[in-house]
């Protein structure tokens, strides 16, 4: 999965396409997916909280297909205090829900 600002990269998928040839499927998902950014100093416990993935050893960069809840998503750690979740756009309200109670919890 790639990810760049849609307003620059309006043609991306076509681009992509050029590049790998025949070696690859591209396929457009702009609007398949959510994301919801992360940020805190209680990220690991949050996490804890909402799957089995093993958070405290995912390095910056680190990509995990998972589940939060009950949902298949990816967890990416963008940087120590920073998680993006990348999930089904039609669970984004589920997903929120499940993040949202889950910092509660924690405070």
């Amino acid at each position: 999965m790639i990810s760049a600002p849609h307003d620059r990269h309006e043609l991306l998928a076509r681009d992509l396409k050029q590049v790998v040839g025949a070696a690859a499927s591209v396929v457009e998902q702009t609007d398949g997916w959510c994301r919801f950014d992360v940020t805190g100093p209680t990220l690991c416990d949050l996490f804890e909280r909402l799957s089995n993935a093993p958070v405290r050893n995912m390095t910056t960069g680190r990509v995990i297909r998972g589940t939060l809840e009950h949902l298949g998503v990816f967890l990416w750690r963008r940087a120590e205090d920073h998680m993006a979740v990348l999930g089904p756009r039609s669970s984004a309200a589920s997903l929120h829900h499940a993040l949202i109670s889950a910092a509660h919890s924690i405070a």
